[in-house]
């Protein structure tokens, strides 16, 4: 009935979004690049003095900082001196902007879009039609590791109290994170295994964007947020209380006091990476040239600097390799959503 529902939901959200992307195939919106797609070639003034970035969340959160965080370092370093537009289409958990993204910029030499491990968990489990095979791969840029937290008031103070309260009665913890089927997800599906507590029986609630979850936390509508090391932010005012975050060793900073999953004695990495895609049919010139870019971008110290900052993990992949970690990467979260009971 939940899976049925979903569909539904995400059913009325896309018709109006199809039809709108429909009705744009007038000259005047037509993507740049149309009329070279065919020959290959670029055109004289390519790549011209800017770009598309689509983002399928909305405004805040992970989404927010990762958009921002590529934007800022092109700029900062020189490698783009144009102006990079970004366009936040959020909804159905995800689906929603890349669905808008494979109709509106399809065949486009201007547009890219930022792509989340939701792009390939998404499809499956929302019944939709769209999937990973069908966006150009460009480039794994980082990962972002998952951090577990509380509010500062709330009586569970570590792993192993949450643990047994999960034990004691699961029903009465409530998980909150990204949507279902995310990283956010699935780092709580491997804490509870860890746990010796069924996956099936744990309460977890998903919406994306970063400000509604934290809302949920301090709110007290949640009892146990999962998301990104951005939320260090709270830990850092005194409104939350960090239990753990899923990096193999502590990270630096005003995360050094935070325990890993590992270290008490909870076997959960988890990594939760963001990459850029190109749309359907993108020219080949135009895959190259972002692919050059994003070389240039993450070889650049003004890249290394935001990721030791922002506590991202440096795991770049480009072109044909991260082509080729999407299809395995493919078949990882397909098991696990089968785990989950998301999927058949």
């Amino acid at each position: 009935m939940q899976r049925s529902s979903t569909r539904t939901l995400l059913a009325v959200l896309l018709v109006p979004l199809l039809l709108l992307a429909a009705g744009c195939g007038s000259s005047d919106d037509e993507p740049s690049g149309s009329d070279n797609a065919a020959s290959g070639e670029a055109p004289e003034n390519y790549p011209g003095d800017s770009f598309k970035f689509y983002v399928a969340t909305p405004p805040s959160g992970g989404g927010l900082i990762a958009a921002e965080t590529v934007t800022a370092a092109l700029a900062e370093s020189g490698i783009y001196e144009g102006t990079v537009e970004k366009l936040f289409r959020p909804g159905g958990s995800g689906t929603v902007g890349f669905t808008v993204f494979a109709l509106e910029a399809k065949g486009a030499d201007d547009s890219v879009m930022l792509a989340l491990p939701s792009l390939i968990s998404n499809p499956p489990i929302q019944g939709a039609d769209i999937t990973y095979e069908q966006f150009t791969p460009i480039a794994r840029l980082y990962s972002e590791y998952e951090l577990m937290t509380v509010k500062a008031d709330s009586p569970i103070k570590d792993l192993k109290q949450l643990a047994a309260e999960l034990k004691k009665n699961p029903k009465e913890v409530r998980f909150f994170g990204g949507s279902v089927g995310s990283a956010d997800h699935i780092t709580v599906a491997k804490f509870a295994i860890e746990a010796g507590v069924p996956v099936e029986d744990v309460i977890y609630v998903g919406e994306a964007g970063g400000d509604a979850q934290v809302a949920q936390l301090l709110g007290g509508h949640t009892d146990v947020l999962i998301g990104g090391t951005d939320n260090l932010d709270l830990v850092d005012a005194g409104e939350a209380r960090a239990l753990a975050v899923s990096s193999p060793e502590r990270l630096g900073g005003i995360a050094a006091d935070v325990p890993t999953f590992t270290e008490q004695g909870y076997d959960v990495v988890e990594l939760n990476w963001r990459s850029v895609v190109g749309p359907p049919e993108m020219p080949d010139y135009a895959r190259d040239y972002f692919v050059d870019m994003f070389t240039e971008l993450t070889a650049s110290p003004e890249w290394k600097a935001a990721l030791e900052k922002n506590f991202f993990a440096e795991t770049v992949l480009l072109g044909d390799e991260f082509e080729a970690f999407l299809e395995e990467e493919n078949e990882v979260r397909i098991g696990l959503l089968r785990e989950l009971g998301l999927i058949e």
